[in-house]
């Protein structure tokens, strides 16, 4: 395995862009993907296709509070139902929240429909320099107000390579992209994504430990991009990222979908409709 070690490569974009073609990204928002470790494609999904989409995670909702009705006080049950693993977290005060749903389109066929999209299949060709890819993450974050569901800072590298012993970066690139489909309108009064930018590159921790606390510096660097629903944010693997509890009194719904290029993975994900290998249109 190739990324065991730290790493001080600072990551600059390609000078060809082999799928440029049906992109969406602009060459400045290319760049900044490789550079500022994320980049926006808004308004990508109509507001029909937004409803379509809330409608299915409400039920999913549903089905994980469900679920969790008579499940001992624990910090995480790991469920599944109807292909779909339900991570599902009960308080001490019986409440039931839902961390995630991995492989969420097994049972909403629509977010899986969603989630490899022709353009976001060309945004995925375009950033991973391939015209094929294997879906690894189809997964649905729900934060509803006051649930207290937080993500502490994480590069998405380490949990490819915890999960995966055997993960190459076989395209020198980092071979993976994740896309945050906001379903929501994000702010950082909602739960919003907070990033560290420029944080892909120099990297001097080793990528296959958690990341120890953030400098105060680190955090005031940090931004939480504003996206209205319908709007992606595509994360690099290295990137610094995480997420505060929901404080509004609005829900903060995302559709994830996470692409490999053929031959870094070698894990079974969860999810009936996961590691399928997927072609530009």
């Amino acid at each position: 395995m190739n990324q065991k070690k730290s790493t001080g490569v600072l990551f600059h974009p390609p000078d060809k862009r082999p799928y440029k073609a049906g992109s969406p990204f602009s060459d400045a928002e290319y760049r900044a993907f490789f550079e500022q470790g994320y980049t926006i494609a808004r308004q990508v999904f109509t507001s029909d296709e937004v409803a379509e989409m809330h409608t299915a995670m409400q039920r999913l909702l549903q089905i994980g509070k469900d679920l969790g009705v008579d499940l001992p006080l624990q910090e995480e049950h790991r469920i599944v139902h109807d292909g779909a693993q339900f991570v599902l977290e009960k308080s001490a005060s019986d409440a039931v929240s839902i961390k995630r749903v991995c492989g969420c389109g097994s049972v909403e066929a629509c977010l899986l429909t969603y989630s490899r999209s022709p353009l976001l299949c060309h945004a995925f060709a375009d950033l991973l320099h391939s015209d094929s890819f294997e879906q690894i993450i189809n997964q649905f974050h729900p934060k509803e107000p006051e649930d207290d569901v937080i993500f502490s800072p994480h590069r998405d590298i380490f949990f490819r390579m915890r999960y995966d012993p055997d993960w190459q970066d076989v395209n020198g690139m980092g071979s993976y992209v994740i896309a945050f489909i906001a379903v929501d309108d994000v702010d950082e009064r909602n739960g919003g994504l907070a990033v560290l930018p420029g944080s892909v590159s120099p990297i001097h921790e080793p990528l296959d430990e958690p990341l120890g606390d953030l400098s105060q510096e680190q955090k005031d660097r940090a931004i939480i991009p504003s996206l209205q629903a319908g709007d992606v944010l595509f994360m690099h693997p290295y990137l610094i990222h995480w997420s505060e509890a929901n404080r509004s009194n609005r829900s903060r719904f995302s559709l994830l979908s996470g692409m490999c290029v053929p031959g870094a993975n070698h894990a079974e994900y969860p999810g009936a409709c996961t590691n399928e290998i997927i072609s530009i249109p």
